[in-house]
């Protein structure tokens, strides 16, 4: 199934080239994910490295999306989930209620409009909370609802957003089309806003129209945490925290500029410190 951009081109913005794009998504199963990996592998694609053999152990479940596969300057990230663990019923909604179509005779597949929405709108705020946000991803939910504003603003809405577990990131998202793109929305939904609305939301909207790069997170131990928490069970969580404390050689000389691997092994007892991301009380003010 396409994702992103691609999916976006297809279904809403006229297949005419418009809906810039960095690298290609697709979602296939947990259990066919590694699979579909190799067939590109072995079709000349070469994966962007792991960083820590730890990782390698639980690849599909450490994010959302295996490495980044890349040949000839072409990118492809290959997604098993995209809501987060204790939520795989909403990529279950999404693949069984996808559409088929067709890209040069090829039968693929792209989300329904509205389940599409929900998961373009935690994507979004993920890429926030890594001080990663663009416009476009505004722009995309905006002409989402230009084009198929009756699948998607029904009373369903509401209690997906629930589901995912992003009522107030979703609120928040709203307000903002509401008052900077003027979006109308009916009644139940406005009263949704309304009830789980930030209200700072719209000075940090504006503060990142004014100044889109190099504002780090107020707590860069979210996005951490986030990951982590994402993660099924202790056994798993404990190797990818061992993974972040013993990182492949390769990451090191890379991640701390050494030339050789002696002074790379130099810094391992630096890692340490990642530990603090998860037991520190707050970041905010530093």
């Amino acid at each position: 199934m396409l994702l992103k951009g691609l999916a976006l081109e297809i279904s809403v913005y006229g297949n005419k080239g418009i809906r810039q794009m960095t690298d290609v998504d697709v979602l296939i199963s947990r259990e066919n994910c590694i699979r579909a990996c190799k067939i590109l592998l072995a079709g000349g694609f070469a994966s962007l490295p792991v960083k820590s053999p730890f990782h390698k152990l639980i690849i599909t479940y450490t994010g959302k999306h295996l490495p980044s596969l890349v040949k000839n300057g072409f990118s492809i990230e290959i997604h098993h989930d995209l809501f987060g663990t204790g939520k795989g019923d909403l990529t279950r909604v999404l693949y069984n209620n996808s559409i088929e179509t067709e890209i040069s005779n090829e039968k693929v597949f792209i989300p329904a409009a509205q389940i599409f929405f929900i998961y373009l709108v935690k994507h979004l705020n993920y890429h926030e909370m890594n001080n990663e946000s663009q416009l476009r991803l505004y722009t995309d939910l905006v002409v989402l609802i230009e084009k198929l504003r009756e699948e998607i603003l029904n009373g369903y809405l509401i209690a997906l957003a629930d589901q995912a577990g992003i009522s107030k990131v979703f609120a928040c998202k709203l307000g903002l089309l509401r008052e900077f793109w003027g979006i109308s929305f009916p009644a139940q939904i406005n009263d949704f806003i309304q009830k789980w609305n930030d209200p700072d939301s719209t000075g940090k909207f504006v503060f990142f129209l004014r100044s889109p790069k190099g504002n780090p997170p107020p707590d860069k131990a979210v996005p951490y945490r986030s990951t982590l928490r994402e993660i099924p069970g202790i056994h798993r969580k404990i190797i990818y925290l061992l993974g972040d404390l013993f990182p492949s050689i390769h990451f090191m000389k890379k991640r701390y500029n050494c030339s050789s691997n002696l002074k790379a092994l130099l810094y391992y007892p630096h890692r340490i410190g990642k530990l603090w991301y998860l037991i520190k009380p707050s970041h905010r003010g530093s």
